[in-house]
């Protein structure tokens, strides 16, 4: 979201809003802008000031009434306190002499006198003022979504009433758009095939519940005052399994509210802006949990004897964990090896890892032409390539490549036979992952002395230095000589490999 107004000093650390003056009225005014200080350094703290803050409102008033020839500024102001001081003398000397002479006084009598007349006049001004203060605040609250649209028409078209000095036709609404529950079929059949079962089972009933508290009715008659009273009655609802009197999480109340914005969004592409988010912009704070889980960490040369004691050379999964150990590929780049992606090259073999068709990657600086390690070669990677028709790991690239929701499918299922494998090896530690071994191959290329720059371009990070954004490393030989330079000590028994 933008916020055209708000801005910050360079001599100041506080947020400040800020109008510019018209080209038109610099002559009026004498400055070509408006400053306003919201006495805070915190940028969410000014944004929400930023919507309730009259400053920007009152200004636009004022340049219209600079317009339309009316006092402006402090002129306006110094004149509305000089007549009010004579309006309060002239009435205080009127009554004054009804009391001295014991005479009845008609109210009304007061405001003939002209400085009375004058400050009644004055009076009327300030709450028309006012009002098109209110209806200005109520546009730009309108623009930027703070509040609803249709709530705001309303109080815009009671203004407006208010200000002429008519009176408002109070005439029934009649929607020409379904109810919510005639539509919510056609949302449930199609939000089932974009996501997962669990996460369809999890949300359905958030909606539900949401029909259920605020009640069916038309899809445009639904406004933030419900989404409100819903979020209301969520603070109260008893959490399940907790003991009793607890409520709901924060996170627990945001995920309902999500639910609710999630089908509104789609009801709102279906038939237009008619229909109002009620819960678009209605969240609970939430507290930032503190992040005790340990960052992934590489195998110990014992964790890996344990390893390659448990994935022998006739496992599906040897060469799934074997390949990232010498080339640090990530496990999408693992996953969706093929035969094909194996190339030779002025007599070295490579892997070419790359996004094209189907494959996906983390990044695009994970495209890159990886050599084959030479111990790779040593323990029968060309003989293993020879064997399969296509894909390297048949049993994991299986099937549709991602999930409904996006999710790589192939990705999660090497991760998890992975993790098998670890636990079959009793490797216990809750940081060793599949990502462990590029994590391993990181550690070995520094020990091993591998330049900077060609552990940058074999590992598929970006280089942080100024010259890395000169010129590339297309020279195989080089590269395959610094990843040759990566030695293990772990040891591969007889039956594992040579």
């Amino acid at each position: 979201m933008k916020f055209p107004y708000l801005v910050k000093r360079t001599d100041s650390r506080k947020w400040y809003l800020r109008i510019p003056v018209p080209d038109d009225l610099h002559h009026v005014f004498g400055r070509h802008d408006k400053c306003k200080s919201l006495r805070t350094e915190d940028r969410k703290e000014a944004e929400r000031l930023y919507f309730s803050h009259p400053f920007v409102a009152e200004w636009k008033e004022k340049f219209e009434d600079a317009r339309l020839g009316r006092p402006t500024g402090s002129t306006y102001d110094k004149l509305k306190r000089e007549r009010l001081k004579r309006f309060r003398a002239a009435k205080k000397d009127i009554f004054e002499y009804a009391d001295e002479h014991s005479a009845w006084i008609d109210p009304d009598f007061a405001y003939t006198h002209p400085d009375v007349h004058n400050e009644k006049q004055i009076v009327g001004d300030t709450e028309n003022a006012i009002a098109r203060k209110k209806i200005a605040q109520l546009y730009q609250d309108k623009a930027v979504g703070v509040v609803d649209a249709r709530e705001a028409d309303k109080q815009i078209e009671a203004l407006q009433h208010l200000i002429a000095g008519t009176v408002p036709k109070n005439e029934p609404e009649v929607s020409s758009l379904p109810s919510l529950l005639k539509v919510l079929p056609y949302y449930y059949a199609e939000f089932k095939t974009t996501v997962s079962k669990p996460t369809y089972r999890k949300k359905k009933p958030h909606v539900d519940l949401f029909i259920k508290w605020v009640k069916d009715k038309p899809i445009d008659q639904y406004s933030l005052k419900d989404g409100n009273d819903f979020l209301e009655r969520l603070k109260k609802k008893q959490a399940r399994g907790k003991a009793k009197g607890q409520t709901l999480s924060p996170n627990a109340i945001n995920a309902y509210m999500i639910s609710v914005t999630q089908l509104f969004d789609w009801l709102q592409k279906r038939y237009g802006d008619a229909v109002v988010n009620p819960a678009k912009t209605i969240r609970v704070p939430e507290k930032k949990p503190i992040n005790t889980k340990k960052p992934r960490t590489s195998f110990t040369t014992d964790e890996l004897n344990k390893l390659f004691q448990v994935v022998k050379p006739d496992h599906p999964l040897f060469w799934a964990a074997l390949i990232p150990l010498y080339s640090s590929m990530r496990v999408q780049a693992t996953c969706q090896l093929r035969k094909r992606d194996i190339k030779k090259r002025d007599g070295i073999y490579y892997f070419d890892v790359h996004d094209r068709g189907e494959n996906k990657l983390k990044n695009p600086g994970a495209t890159r032409e990886i050599p084959v390690h030479k111990r790779l070669i040593e323990l029968g990677l060309l003989e293993y390539m020879a064997s399969v028709e296509d894909y390297l790991f048949p049993s994991i690239a299986d099937g549709a490549r991602e999930y409904p929701n996006g999710h790589d499918r192939w990705a999660d299922r090497l991760g998890l036979a992975f993790a098998k494998l670890l636990k079959q090896a009793k490797i216990k530690r809750k940081e060793i992952t599949f990502t462990s071994l590029r994590h391993t191959h990181v550690d070995a290329s520094r020990e091993a002395g591998m330049s900077y720059s060609a552990a940058c371009w074999i590992q598929g990070r970006k280089e942080n230095s100024s010259m890395a954004n000169y010129g590339e490393w297309r020279d195989l030989k080089r590269r395959k000589f610094e990843l040759d330079k990566i030695e293990y000590d772990f040891v591969l028994s007889p039956h594992n490999g040579k």
